[in-house]
């Protein structure tokens, strides 16, 4: 009962998020590079807390997400929030962590995962260097990664920002997807996705 209860409350926040974020002007592009099914990697750049839920709205699949410990901890409301939206607690001095295993997992069950290579989110609004992890966690999944730009969450939400300033426009491109090719290496293969997501 509480699966289908979190599933209701999962849709209807998407559903509402969707609307508003179209109402308000937001453009999405490239959603047909979104597998159907099976497992996959959707790579955004990271500016906001907005991003999760925007990237969300723009889906047809559910997507579920990884977020900082700390977000679960230090608030109990957002910390349940967050979870009920399918984020997945990580601990970032650890990548045997437990959130790993779990997206990896997901992964393999044929879900759809959304992973920030930045680590976290921008400081003035230009994409950061890529930690290597989520070439890691793509090959030993065995799935694609999906380049992925959001624009104009960092306007209306900067880190720096306690609370949302104004209201942007917000554009969403989900690029065409990778194959990791397990014969370059980690940091190689960043390079690649960087330079796709920076371009897209």
């Amino acid at each position: 009962m509480i699966n289908i209860l979190n599933e209701i409350w999962y849709k209807f926040v998407i559903f509402i998020t969707r609307w508003l974020f179209l109402l308000l002007g937001g453009r999405i592009f490239g959603t047909h590079h979104i597998p159907r099914t099976g497992g996959a990697i959707i790579a955004s750049n990271h500016q906001s807390y907005l991003d999760p839920v925007f990237l969300s709205g723009g889906l047809q699949r559910p997507l579920h997400f990884l977020a900082r410990q700390e977000l679960f901890e230090a608030n109990r409301f957002f910390g349940g929030l967050i979870r009920s939206l399918k984020a997945v607690p990580l601990e970032r001095r650890r990548f045997n962590s437990e959130g790993i295993r779990k997206t990896i997992a997901y992964l393999g069950g044929g879900e759809l995962f959304l992973v920030f290579p930045e680590g976290t989110r921008t400081r003035n609004g230009q994409i950061q260097p890529f930690k290597p992890g989520i070439i890691t966690m793509a090959l030993k999944a065995g799935v694609p990664i999906i380049p992925t730009r959001i624009i104009g969450t960092y306007e209306v939400w900067p880190r720096t920002s306690i609370l949302p300033k104004r209201w942007h426009p917000i554009k969403i491109i989900y690029g065409k997807p990778i194959a990791i090719n397990p014969n370059l290496s980690a940091q190689e293969i960043c390079r690649e996705l960087y330079d796709n997501i920076s371009q897209l």
